[in-house]
């Protein structure tokens, strides 16, 4: 048996049949695979972006029977955002990105943390050669 590989530039289908052109029903044919208006990252920024008043007449405009459940559900998230603020610093965060937060960790009485490491002996064997490997090259690098 012979098998075909693919090259790079190279026609992997010389004669042009099958593939998604002959059989258009099995384009996003995967039932797990969701649809931008099943997402939450869809509409989020989506309402978020739209003036007050296109936001607040969507619900009559659209129809509240034929929104999806994320759509639906994004709308009262952006809209109970106006009056609370940590369901604003929320949608804030997942749209627009966290802020860069530190933190810092001090042992006792802000001194500083004390780290125990337990190496095995072949593991510390192993350390010790690496480490006289470097300082061989650097001294033979240095004369």
């Amino acid at each position: 048996m012979t098998i075909n590989k693919a090259t790079a530039g190279g026609n992997n289908n010389p004669t042009g049949i099958g593939g998604f052109g002959d059989h258009p029903e099995h384009i996003n044919d995967n039932p797990k695979l969701l649809k931008n208006e099943q997402r939450f990252s869809y509409w989020l920024p989506f309402f978020k972006d739209l003036p007050d008043d296109v936001f607040n007449n969507y619900i009559k405009t659209r129809g509240k029977g034929k929104m999806f459940m994320a759509e639906s559900i994004a709308y009262e998230r952006v809209k109970n955002s106006k009056g609370d603020v940590t369901e604003y610093k929320d949608l804030a965060d997942r749209t627009e990105g966290r802020a860069v937060s530190r933190t810092e960790i001090s042992g006792v009485d802000g001194g500083a943390v004390e780290v125990e490491t337990k190496l095995s002996p072949a593991q510390q064997d192993l350390i010790n050669e690496g480490v006289k490997d470097i300082l061989l090259k650097l001294n033979s690098d240095a004369s």
